[in-house]
């Protein structure tokens, strides 16, 4: 009886400490404090970005960018972690790409040249989740 109590107040002990640990700084994070977190908020803004303009009701009246996405930029761009890398660089790109979505909107361009912006976009965030793995 005192062996398997022991093995329980180890066990309960054990989880305990496992459990402790920050899951938001993780690969699966959407913290956008933190590396993984920031760029994760960028993928999930961009598929998003690609769902609403290829979608056959989309004709342009509304802007195609959502303010997170260029929040998600930026503090990815501004992480500790990518400052002075070659993401920092890509990232770069990102926001301007975003810039180009958002005055071809203003300037009426065009549903075709949105989906073809948001299209460059989106193969900019596959070429940086290639750098991150």
């Amino acid at each position: 009886m005192t062996n398997e109590l022991l093995r329980t107040v180890f066990f309960c002990i054990v989880v305990f400490l496992v459990g402790c640990s920050d899951p938001g700084k993780g690969p699966n994070s959407m913290d956008t404090r933190t590396y993984y977190g920031a760029f994760n908020v960028v993928v999930s803004e961009v598929e998003n970005l690609q769902f609403q303009v290829n979608a056959k009701t989309y004709v342009g009246k509304s802007n195609p960018v959502e303010d997170q996405l260029g929040s998600a930029i930026h503090a990815f761009m501004t992480n500790q972690d990518v400052k002075g890398t070659p993401l920092e660089a890509e990232a770069k790109k990102l926001a301007d790409q975003e810039q180009v979505i958002v005055k071809i909107w203003k300037s009426r361009g065009g549903v075709k040249k949105i989906r073809e912006a948001s299209k460059e976009m989106q193969d900019q965030v596959e070429r940086m989740k290639a750098m991150i793995k």
